[in-house]
């Protein structure tokens, strides 16, 4: 899937850049948000070398999941899996200095739904 380069005004067209997505990448239970790893430690190296390694705060990171039931949710087990080895690659192999990390919560739902705060 390609974006619009410099397209009409708005979210996509502002951000006067292309996006594509690899079919292979998995998605999770959220249309949009695909499951690439090596992306979030991408993502973290590019930080740290824009911004003289200042320290990294993730503050919010998670899986939106395909309808679990119960306590067995292994797809959301191997995201953060995945997602916290990647990030810790990018500490120890790659020197970003990540201080803080936090997943989401139940409670970030009620945030999206109805605004709570």
């Amino acid at each position: 899937m390609f974006g619009t380069e410099g397209g009409a005004p708005g979210h996509d067209g502002d951000q006067n850049v292309g996006n594509w997505i690899d079919p292979s990448w998995p998605v999770s239970g959220a249309p949009w948000l695909y499951v690439v790893p090596w992306g979030f430690r991408e993502v973290l190296k590019w930080i740290g070398k824009e911004y003289n390694n200042a320290p990294i705060y993730v503050t919010e990171n998670g899986y939106a999941d395909h309808f679990s039931v119960g306590t067995s949710d292994p797809e959301r087990l191997e995201y953060y899996k995945l997602y916290i080895n990647e990030m810790l690659k990018a500490v120890t192999v790659d020197g970003v200095n990540v201080k803080g990390y936090t997943a989401w919560s139940l409670l970030d739902n009620y945030e999206w739904a109805a605004g709570y705060t």
